[in-house]
């Protein structure tokens, strides 16, 4: 946070966060080789920005809920509510948006699009495919990646601020035992 601004928790409670370099899918090749790159370009475009979109919504009802959350805020209640108040303003400004992209692609799935032989596809089936390999990234692969790296980070903040190896060691044992056991990949521990 920059000096002097206010979070819900206090003044310079908590530091500013580095927003991820890309927040869609890694390129990883060709997903639609059959079409030209440049189409394939634009259908990957604006099916990123739709998952950005979608997990952009998620975020903000989430955070609107935690500020609202009674007792959460001791004596910051009107900052929580005004930072409630300031997200659901930017969601309202996101629709139109996810309306857009709703739009654009389904009215492209209608379509019949002409592959680099020469050939017709349907735009659905080009659509479903790169939609589903889109999704399972964004919901199986990238939420896991992303957990990893914030388990390193946290895993630093708790060295750093233990006050001592054995205490760094409780403290960490003690996180480690919140993993949910349900999860698919341990996470290192160097």
């Amino acid at each position: 946070m920059v000096c002097g601004q206010r979070s819900g928790f206090g003044p310079d409670a908590l530091p500013d966060v580095e927003p991820p370099q890309n927040l869609a899918r890694p390129e990883a090749g060709r997903f639609i080789p059959e079409l030209d790159p440049e189409y394939e370009g634009f259908l990957s475009l604006l099916m990123n920005l739709l998952i950005i979109e979608f997990r952009a919504e998620i975020g903000f009802a989430n955070t609107q809920a935690i500020f609202r959350t009674p007792g959460l805020f001791k004596g910051l209640e009107q900052e929580a509510e005004l930072a409630a108040d300031i997200i659901g303003r930017i969601r309202r400004d996101e629709e139109i948006h996810v309306y857009s992209l709703r739009l654009y692609l389904g009215e492209l799935r209608e379509l019949h699009i002409k592959t680099l032989d020469g050939k017709l596809l349907a735009g659905a089936d080009i659509i479903d495919r790169f939609w589903a390999g889109l999704v399972h990234w964004a919901t199986v692969e990238q939420p896991q990646l992303a957990a990893e790296a914030q388990y390193s980070v946290i895993r630093g903040h708790i060295r750093d601020q233990a006050g001592s190896p054995a205490m760094a060691g409780e403290i960490q044992a003690a996180f480690d035992n919140l993993i949910d056991p349900r999860c698919n990949r341990q996470f290192a521990t160097p």
